[in-house]
């Protein structure tokens, strides 16, 4: 499923637990669901220092983000999540930039065209891990790490 696919599949829910099927013990909230079971919530249901940190809350296994940025929370989401599940092939143009840039927001990277641009010339597809390792070499190599 391409980016431009998995946010067509957005659809805006005030009853997340009940429409994905579980309980987590927390108030029913609202967010959106996304190719039927990857999804963003309203950020709610913590305490209210907590929700002060920004509007959507997201969770992917053991890590979370909490922001007012519901674009680059999809990116991430769609990046570090849709794509490690349902491994939907190779890596291509804008699809390939919407990666590097849900990848980078998720691991705290900044992203430099210059950089990323020759990293990953010379093909026109990579496979999601190929371009996690490219991502991640780089970013070492050239200091891109947040608070480097």
């Amino acid at each position: 499923m391409t980016f431009a696919e998995f946010l067509a599949s957005k659809r805006r829910t005030e009853t997340m637990c009940a429409d994905l099927g579980y309980d987590d013990g927390l108030p029913e909230r609202g967010g959106f669901i996304y190719a039927g079971n990857c999804f963003i919530e309203d950020n709610t249901a913590g305490p209210p220092d907590f929700a002060a940190r920004g509007k959507y809350y997201l969770l992917i296994e053991r890590f979370d983000w909490v922001s007012d940025d519901l674009e680059e929370m999809e990116k991430i989401l769609w990046a570090c999540w849709h794509l490690h599940e349902s491994d939907t092939g190779p890596l291509t143009g804008d699809d390939l930039d919407v990666f590097v840039q849900g990848f980078c927001a998720a691991y705290n990277i900044r992203v430099d065209g210059d950089v990323f641009g020759v990293a990953f010339s010379g093909k026109d597809a990579f496979a999601r891990a190929e371009a996690e390792q490219i991502i991640t070499s780089s970013a070492k190599a050239f200091g891109l790490y947040k608070g480097q």
